[in-house]
């Protein structure tokens, strides 16, 4: 019986997880309840998602004492996020257009998620620990600027819960199932997470300027230099125009 459970622990944790969201959705629809809209588009969105995704599989190859640290130290991570939001946001915004890009967090997540999975055995056992406090930071920092009440204490306790199914899910579900050629499928994995981490985070970085306001013609009309005489600009009718010959043969000019 418990070999059974532990085999089929993701599956149920995952199950568990999608029963939840889907009763609380029902309870509190997104178009009468900001909370639930935003777990449905923020919390549960594939940006947001990607990265957790690649810390629960990194988590499943790893040692199960080492991969139970790691998931403790995510958890240290989502609570420093919380507590040091201030300072980290404050840190991040320093970095040209970090604030149209949530901070940054996403591609930092991605970067940490797929460094550790693409690492060879031996460096993953180090790059674990720091990249699940780096994905657990993230995670409350971007749930703390996706908030849409600004003080409801649903919102963090919701995101946690998101990370926390998310990883454990996968976690549990990839070592229950494990095959020995489950990591190339996962470096490919973490290519993608490099690969769109540098990218996002790279038009975030290098994102041209916002154009500038447009000038003002009627003011720059209102102070030309050169005076302009209204006379010149159109003619007069009581000026003679100029001469044309007649060709008195034909009789027309």
């Amino acid at each position: 019986m418990r070999a059974v459970l532990d085999r089929w622990s993701g599956p149920l944790v995952a199950l568990a997880g999608g029963l939840f969201v889907a009763q609380f959705v029902l309870r509190h629809p997104p178009s009468q309840d900001a909370v639930s809209n935003w777990l449905l588009w923020n919390a549960l969105s594939v940006a947001q998602l990607l990265p957790l995704v690649g810390l629960g599989a990194a988590l499943a190859i790893l040692p199960l004492r080492l991969a139970a640290v790691g998931a403790a130290v995510f958890l240290g991570g989502i609570a420093a996020g919380f507590g040091f939001y201030p300072d980290v946001a404050h840190w991040l915004l320093s970095t040209r257009g970090a604030a149209q890009h949530f901070y940054l967090t996403i591609p930092v997540a991605s970067l940490a998620a797929g460094l550790v999975l693409i690492a060879p055995g031996a460096v993953r056992k180090w790059l674990a620990l720091p990249a699940g406090l780096a994905i657990g930071a993230m995670l409350a920092v971007t749930t703390k600027l996706t908030d849409p009440t600004l003080h409801d204490p649903m919102v963090p306790r919701l995101g946690v819960f998101v990370g926390l199914w998310i990883v454990g899910a996968v976690t549990l579900t990839l070592r229950a199932f494990h095959r020995p050629w489950f990591p190339i499928p996962l470096r490919i994995y973490a290519s993608w997470l490099l690969a769109s981490g540098l990218l996002y985070g790279g038009a975030a970085l290098f994102a041209k300027p916002a154009a500038g306001p447009l000038p003002d013609l009627a003011s720059e009309r209102a102070v030309s230099p050169l005076p302009v005489n209204p006379d010149s600009l159109f003619p007069t009718f009581d000026q003679p125009g100029p001469a044309i010959p007649f060709d008195r043969e034909r009789g027309m000019p």
